[in-house]
C-alpha cells in the first residue's frame, strides 16, 4: 500500500547541507518548510531541473510532513521539481 501523495508549491530560500545529507528550505505563504534532497534515512526523492538554487521555485510531492524546532515543517518528499518561469 502507497501512501497518498500531496504537493506544494514555494520559493527555494536556503540550501543548508552536511556531508551525510543536503536540503533546501522553502517559504510557502509565511511559512517555511525543510525538505530533505538527499538522505540515508529518507526514501529516495527524484528531482527534476535545479532545485537547490536560491530563489528558484519549486513544486514538492510528498507523503507527509513532521514536526520541525526549527521550521514550520520537515517534509518527506517523494518528488522535486523546478518550475521554469515563462517567457512573454
Amino acid at each position: 500500500m502507497t501512501a497518498q501523495t500531496k504537493t506544494m508549491t514555494g520559493t527555494v530560500v536556503d540550501t543548508p547541507g552536511m556531508y551525510l545529507w543536503a536540503a533546501i528550505v522553502i517559504q510557502v505563504g509565511s511559512k517555511q518548510y525543510f525538505v530533505y534532497t538527499e538522505c540515508r534515512e529518507c526514501p529516495n526523492t527524484k528531482i527534476v531541473g535545479t532545485v537547490d538554487k536560491i530563489g528558484n521555485n519549486v513544486r514538492i510531492s510528498y507523503t507527509r510532513i513532521l514536526k520541525s524546532q526549527d521550521y514550520d515543517g520537515e517534509v518527506r518528499p517523494t518528488r522535486i521539481v523546478e518550475i521554469k518561469k515563462s517567457r512573454k
